[in-house]
């Protein structure tokens, strides 16, 4: 192999050389010239340098210098030609300097009277550089020149024999006339090997025009275009941009099905081969061929460097054709649906982030603008926090689990409120996803994928964001005064109550009268906006029940929830209570026994108190299935948590079948 690129390399400069880095710039007759030219002029050159530095050593001053000077000559010549890419002034002014260096020669006799013997290949050196008209021209000079040098009395420094000056001159003759023989005989067969190959040349074209037409129309036609054999291999003429289709070449020969395989199903592929062979068959019905053609519309997947994988959506059309010696053929055209089909899935994301914005823009307008803009401010917030989780040093798998739960969860309860449907329901399945994940031990590449679907919330949020801003332009009055804004916690509670108790067919009204908004600072805003939703969603799902069985238990049809503010010792002291079924401890044993977190408790021990307060116990619930309001168990766990790391408290106090009170302690400052 090094062998081969030396050689390749060699030639490469060689060409290079001899035809002055024009290559294909001339013709060939004068590249023919020009090569024949270039190597006369390197060997010249050479000749004359050695001849040069032999006459000098040999004390003839007067032929080194002529044969030195020459050299230079031609090496100023050689080099001329390489810059100007032209040879016409050149290999005149060649010609001459031989003939100079010739006629030189013939009268001192060069050294040891040897000069004379190169004197006979004139004819033959100008004729082949300069063609038959001027280099006869040139030769019949040089032939003059030297008959009159000769028989000059006298002139001729070397005293030649009178028959060696004749015989010289017939030489010179015999050369000249061998040298336009042969060049009359060599221009004579080149211009006949031009006209048989123009003739060559006009029969190909002849005989390959059809065939081009046919080709060009192959490689111009935009749809893929082949002939199926009953092998079920494509015929020799089929359309250039099949190959890029199918990311595949030199297709003819070669059986379709297999160019498929692994680019669509096995299983459709077998359904293609079926679907093909009977295309053979006589007296088909093509419009129920066409009907279950199984590539009508298919994605083809193709295999790219380091199992990376990029896919086409091509439809193909296949119909049968009948030939005179009722052989059967068919053909089919291939068409390029990728962008269509591409299009078609951006216009479905995109109506449907339409319809979605539509969505949240109608429960924007029907939503107070400052519940809503805090909402927004609110679930930054939590998704602030869920960032600041997964960067901490946490390296409890499942506390970290707990601390993104809580934070989707209040955003939840929020978008519940608001009506936003659609984020809630996203919300939701993420709590599913934590839910799944909260059964797995120490895998953090699980939260990877969760990591994602978080970001997303992100969007979304900022989506409503800005839905937000266009419709609080048409507000003149978007900000609330400071009287409204202190019912803002109160109005969350009554549109929760409102919401849930239409959806589950409950009558409940919020008694409120000694409940202070101003004295829940706005360091306690959010947890006590968490913990008042999470305890009114839960006591209109599972505590107050519905007017019918109300009535039967001898209640009042209407179910009421109690809300109380007191300042005590320096405390904040929130009262939520209901007058629904209250807490059955029992019921809650019974639970607790289902769930295998508390294997390893004696549950028929505890006592009603403790039995009860296993409600604060993550992942527990007395519901039978996950809604968005309740039903996954770690509500309770997380207003609980919320309460305690602000360093307050919750109690619980529950009548069975009448009441249920939860006391609510947190810190003033």
């Amino acid at each position: 192999i090094k062998m081969q690129k030396f050689v390749s390399v060699i030639k490469k400069f060689l060409v290079d050389v001899t035809t002055s880095g024009t290559h294909d710039k001339f013709d060939v007759e004068r590249k023919r010239r020009l090569v024949f030219f270039n190597i006369l002029t390197l060997i010249g050159m050479l000749i004359l340098f050695v001849y040069g530095i032999n006459a000098l050593l040999g004390k003839n001053n007067i032929l080194s210098i002529f044969d030195l000077s020459t050299f230079g000559v031609l090496v100023l010549i050689f080099i001329s030609v390489r810059i100007r890419k032209k040879f016409d002034i050149e290999i005149h002014l060649t010609i001459v300097i031989i003939a100079s260096l010739f006629l030189f020669l013939l009268v001192t006799g060069g050294s040891d009277n040897s000069g004379i013997l190169w004197v006979q290949s004139f004819p033959l050196i100008s004729i082949l550089l300069l063609g038959l008209r001027s280099g006869i021209i040139f030769a019949a000079i040089f032939w003059l020149l030297s008959a009159v040098f000769f028989f000059i009395p006298g002139f001729p420094i070397i005293d030649y024999a009178f028959n060696f000056k004749l015989r010289f001159l017939g030489s010179f003759l015999m050369m000249s006339f061998f040298s336009i023989t042969y060049e009359t005989v060599r221009a004579l067969t080149q211009r006949k090997l031009e006209t048989i190959n123009k003739k060559l040349q006009k029969t190909s074209i002849a005989l390959l025009n059809e065939k081009k037409q046919t080709d060009s129309i192959m490689h111009n036609v935009e749809e893929g275009i082949f002939l199926l054999n009953s092998d079920l291999t494509i015929s020799s003429q089929y359309s250039r941009i099949l190959e890029e289709f199918l990311q595949d070449y030199n297709l003819a020969g070669r059986s379709f099905i297999a160019l498929l395989e692994n680019k669509i199903p096995e299983k459709l592929l077998k359904a293609v081969k079926d679907y093909l062979e009977m295309l053979f068959r006589p007296n088909i019905n093509s419009e129920l061929f066409n009907e279950i053609n199984p590539l009508d519309k298919v994605e083809l997947n193709f295999e790219g460097g380091n199992s990376f994988f990029n896919s086409k959506h091509l439809e193909f059309k296949f119909s049968q054709i009948i030939q005179e010696n009722d052989k059967i053929v068919v053909i089919s055209t291939v068409k390029d649906i990728t962008e269509e089909v591409e299009l078609s899935k951006k216009l479905k994301i995109e109506k449907d982030k339409t319809n979605k914005q539509m969505e949240s823009l109608f429960q924007i307008i029907n939503a107070d603008p400052e519940m809503m803009n805090e909402f927004i401010l609110d679930s930054e917030h939590e998704l602030d926090n869920v960032k600041n989780i997964l960067r901490s040093d946490e390296d409890n798998y499942h506390n970290v689990l707990n601390q993104i739960y809580q934070s989707i969860h209040a955003v939840k309860g929020n978008a519940v409120l608001l009506g936003l449907n659609s984020f809630s329901e996203k919300l939701h399945l993420i709590e599913d996803e934590i839910t799944k994940l909260k059964g797995k031990n120490n895998e953090w590449d699980s939260l990877l994928e969760l990591t994602l679907k978080l970001s997303e919330l992100h969007y979304e949020i900022n989506d409503i964001k800005e839905l937000l801003g266009k419709v609080l332009s048409f507000y003149k009055h978007a900000k609330l005064t400071g009287s409204d804004k202190k019912d803002l916690l109160l109005s969350a509670v009554e549109k929760t109550i409102e919401k849930l108790s239409k959806e589950l067919g409950k009558d409940i009204v919020l008694i409120s009268d000694k409940y202070k908004n101003n004295m829940v600072s706005d360091k306690h805003r959010k947890i006590v906006k968490d913990v008042l939703i999470q305890l009114t969603r839960n006591a209109v799902a599972h505590g107050i029940e519905t007017p019918s069985l109300r009535i039967l238990k001898n209640k009042e049809k209407t179910g009421k929830i109690y809300l109380e503010t007191e300042k005590k010792d320096g405390k904040l002291d929130i009262v939520f209570r209901d007058d629904g079924v209250g807490l059955d401890p029992d019921i809650i044993r019974k639970k607790a026994k289902l769930n295998e977190t508390f294997k390893s408790v004696d549950i028929d021990s505890l006592s009603p108190t403790e039995a009860i307060k296993l409600i604060f116990h993550p992942g527990f619930s007395t519901a039978n299935t996950a809604s968005l309001s309740s039903g996954r168990g770690f509500g309770m766990n997380v207003i609980k948590s919320s309460i305690e790391k602000k360093g307050g408290a919750i109690k619980i106090k529950s009548q069975k079948g009448k009441s249920c009170e939860f006391h609510i302690t947190l810190p003033e400052n």
